[in-house]
């Protein structure tokens, strides 16, 4: 039965092992997707990839000419998704202060186009619990790359 309660859909992706290193994209699009699949999607609802600057400011540069349709896009420091007024790490509220540069990303085939660049993602996070994700939350991922 899939969960019916974004609390429960938040709560659900953080219990993911490495949801947060390396899949913290794939958790934006579930919740997304779910939202979406619940009608409880709302206009101003987007993703925001997330950067400190110091150690990752050739992603930030090469999403950014992403953004333009001028190069792929690719990782980032953090992926989180904007609802309602909150910044959501699955289950946790982000407090976006700590970075230094934030990316509005309004398209979630921005996010599945960059998170199939998977060479560009922490590989802590085991991409064979999609299927998983799917049949728990009811939501279609068949364009995420598994390997």
């Amino acid at each position: 039965m899939a969960i019916k309660s974004f609390t429960k859909v938040k709560r659900y992706l953080n219990s993911i092992s490495g949801i947060a290193s390396g899949g913290c994209a794939l958790s934006a699009l579930a919740m997304y997707r779910w939202l979406i699949q619940n009608g409880k999607l709302t206009p101003e609802t987007c993703f925001y990839y997330c950067y400190l600057g110091y150690c990752d400011e050739s992603f930030y540069k090469q999403n950014a000419r992403a953004l333009e349709n001028k190069d792929r896009p690719t990782g980032c420091m953090h992926a989180i998704l904007y609802h309602k007024n909150k910044y959501f790490d699955c289950e946790k509220l982000v407090d976006i202060s700590q970075y230094r540069w934030l990316q509005k990303i309004v398209d979630e085939n921005f996010v599945v186009e960059s998170f199939n660049n998977i060479d560009c993602w922490n590989n802590m996070f085991n991409r064979d619990c999609i299927s998983e994700i799917q049949r728990i939350l009811d939501i279609d991922l068949s364009d995420i790359v598994i390997e």
